[in-house]
């Protein structure tokens, strides 16, 4: 994926800076440690061949040859980026004929609501999901900010995909790296979303993985040490992201190169709109349907447990947050669902 910083990003295509993803650093399959992420030798495009792009491509799609598989755009950035090449991108591969879907790259240390908002803006303004041939991507990078532990982040990106599930009613892919990936390991396990079943496609959640070789010529495909530990190869492999410095005619400047490594046929409709609660709002009385259900003193898994309600329990939404997957109550605060778990319900 690209930075949103223009300056070290033309640097970059000048030779007067490292990429701006240096910092990207793989394994080779037995296991060395990789200093670097490019190679001086031209990158040869694998297939089938995959894009993803934001403002830094310009692209005259009538020209570009071979036609990627698919393209993935970026719609935003944190809270406060919109790109302004997205809908131009969505438009121009559409005309191609290719199938395209959006991408968030999300900020730990910004507003979750925030970012849920400048995401559905920008599908909007592109037109609205139907344009999607696949479900959304949300971009999953970098080591956590200081005071943001594993759980907090693990939660705040939840807050977000649950969001999107039921506020947009499309599915949530994934696109990250091992590494990037490790830094939300509580206890050494991924966490629960990043494993079970999308709450709208209604299969398991599929992802785009980074990994750089040193010479990417020397693989036909993803070699088996850059796959996450933890997420299944047979259900869940989507893209394999090999190097920053593909080119292709018609794009200016070098790309991101994406090799699919499992074939989903895209669908040119918009998945079904969910079934789950619709979002809670002060005022509203919910029922409990598990056993027990923790009281916490602030909204997240994180916070201290301060009580318990029982079975069949009613209580009253005094605020929310999480993107609605948290309501306050009384004591404290209480989970509407952290996934694959539901623990309240309207009455």
């Amino acid at each position: 994926m690209k930075t949103t910083n223009p300056v070290q990003r033309a640097l970059w295509k000048l030779g007067l800076a490292a990429h701006p993803r240096a910092h990207l650093v793989e394994r080779e399959p037995s296991g060395a440690l990789l200093a670097t992420v490019t190679t001086t030798a031209p990158v040869q495009m694998k297939q089938p061949f995959a894009l993803d792009q934001s403002y830094y491509d310009p692209t005259k799609y009538e020209d570009v040859t071979p036609l990627p598989v698919l393209v993935y755009a970026r719609a935003s950035y944190g809270a406060g980026y919109k790109d302004t090449m997205f809908v131009t991108h969505i438009n121009g591969w559409r005309s191609r004929g290719v199938p395209v879907t959006a991408y968030h790259f999300f900020l730990y240390d910004e507003s979750v609501r925030g970012q849920v908002d400048i995401f559905k803006a920008q599908i909007a303004s592109a037109g609205g999901v139907s344009v999607l041939s696949y479900p959304v991507v949300l971009d999953i990078e970098g080591s956590l900010p200081a005071g943001v532990t594993a759980q907090q982040a693990c939660d705040r990106l939840w807050g977000w995909i649950d969001a999107v599930n039921r506020e947009l009613g499309v599915g949530v892919w994934i696109y990250s790296s091992a590494n990037y990936l490790n830094y939300l390991r509580v206890g050494g396990k991924l966490p629960n979303w990043a494993t079970y079943p999308d709450a709208i496609t209604g299969a398991v959640r599929r992802y785009a993985i980074a990994g750089y070789p040193t010479d990417p010529n020397s693989f036909a495909t993803m070699p088996a040490g850059y796959w996450p530990i933890g997420l299944s190869e047979t259900s869940q492999k989507w893209l394999w992201q090999y190097t920053a410095r593909l080119y292709v005619t018609g794009i200016q400047g070098a790309q991101d190169g994406n090799q699919e490594l499992a074939h989903v046929p895209p669908s040119a409709a918009p998945v079904p709109p969910p079934t789950t609660e619709p979002a809670p709002t002060s005022g509203i009385r919910m029922q409990v349907l598990t056993a027990t259900l923790s009281i916490r003193s602030g909204p997240g898994t994180s916070y201290p447990i301060v009580g318990t309600l029982n079975n069949s329990a009613i209580i009253t939404a005094m605020d929310v947050s999480g993107n609605d997957a948290w309501v306050k109550i009384e004591n404290g605060w209480v989970a509407v669902r952290v996934a694959p778990t539901t623990y309240l319900k309207k009455v």
